[in-house]
């Protein structure tokens, strides 16, 4: 679609519409949508909170209604809900490093 507008065959308002339309819709999520998420992707509490790069303890409270995910965490909640299965491999890759070898591929790095 970038290469129609490059060639001058649709707008820039065309081009901003289709490019909105591409965007993952977010929207708040309720405690019972979050812990759906973790248990519909089978994954640990633990697990889910390094996959959304937040403490497990946030986590927690979001699913007891303690606090609500905000922000970018709102974006990265949607794209699980929408994608998820698709990351399934990755957190089931990130349950099995340890603290340990994650350390040591970060060093080989």
């Amino acid at each position: 679609m970038h290469g129609m507008y490059d060639a001058g065959v649709i707008d820039k308002k065309t081009m901003r519409q289709f490019d909105e339309g591409c965007l993952t819709p977010v929207h708040a999520f309720s405690a019972t949508e979050v812990k759906a998420l973790c248990e519909r992707e089978e994954v640990s509490l633990t697990v889910f909170a390094l996959y959304m790069n937040v403490s497990k303890d946030s986590v927690s409270q979001w699913e007891r209604g303690i606090k609500k995910p905000a922000g970018p965490t709102l974006k990265l909640l949607s794209l699980v809900k929408q994608k998820g299965r698709l990351y399934h491999d990755s957190f089931l890759m990130i349950e099995r490093v340890t603290i340990t070898d994650a350390c040591a591929m970060q060093q080989k790095s």
